[in-house]
């Protein structure tokens, strides 16, 4: 709604200023910890479970209760089964989450290739990370999910002030460095890179505003596609873009 309103230049000057706080307010990235810490809570909640209804736990995949499988969970020591909960708490602690960095407000790739890797290891059979490679979800790119949420987040607040600039000068700045202090109090960084978030002025009087997106790669503004039917972006391509249509007809107003 905020972009379908942006691009038909419906917002005035003061919805614009109370967007822009409203959106402020949402801090993804603070959020992080604590939905990590979660699915810990939870991973190690799941290999409780397993230890105390190794039958429930059967039933629950759909298992034959009567193999010998079963048996073996009712027969293992307790040991075992916090070996696989020191594995998951340490996954989590030693990667999910350090992949964001809250200070500096960045995307650790650095952090995420070790992630991998060691995700890897959780289907390789070792004892104390088998119930590990069963139980959590793909926690590996929780991390990417969030800084791609938290940024189209400040695309949308850098939008909006741009918006009140060219509501107040007529016509969106050469650079987002004008915004501030009277439509921004500090621009938000790329969250992929740490630098400035990319913006160029368009040949047809609007902007082009960016972030360089998972690739790290400057992609000049150019949205990858998956190859699905209908085509949906492919967020680990590309750029992470906001931009409006070289011509909108606005919907007609309300009567």
């Amino acid at each position: 709604p905020i972009w379908e309103g942006l691009a038909h230049r419906r917002w005035s000057d003061a919805q614009l200023y109370e967007l822009e706080q409203l959106l402020t307010a949402r801090d993804l990235l603070a959020a992080y910890p604590r939905a990590i810490r979660g699915e810990q809570a939870l991973g190690l909640a799941g290999v409780d479970l397993v230890r105390d209804n190794p039958q429930n736990f059967a039933n629950l995949f759909g298992a034959d209760t009567s193999l010998p499988g079963t048996t073996i969970l009712v027969l293992t020591p307790f040991g075992w089964f916090d070996q696989n909960k020191a594995f998951i708490a340490k996954f989590h602690q030693d990667f999910s989450l350090p992949m964001i960095d809250l200070e500096k407000r960045l995307f650790r790739f650095d952090v995420y290739e070790r992630a991998q890797k060691a995700e890897g290891e959780l289907h390789t059979g070792h004892p104390y990370r088998i119930l590990g490679g069963i139980l959590p979800p793909d926690v590996v790119n929780f991390g990417q999910r969030f800084a791609q949420s938290q940024t189209a987040l400040d695309l949308a607040r850098v939008a909006c002030a741009l918006e009140r600039h060219r509501l107040k000068h007529g016509a969106f700045p050469d650079t987002t460095a004008a915004l501030v202090p009277a439509f921004l109090a500090k621009l938000p960084h790329d969250i992929m890179s740490g630098e400035p978030l990319r913006y160029r002025r368009t040949a047809d009087g609007n902007f082009i505003l960016y972030s360089v997106g998972f690739n790290q790669t400057d992609d000049g503004g150019e949205v990858a596609l998956a190859t699905t039917k209908p085509p949906s972006p492919d967020f680990k391509r590309g750029d992470w873009v906001w931009r409006y249509p070289e011509k909108t007809t606005a919907p007609a107003a309300p009567k």
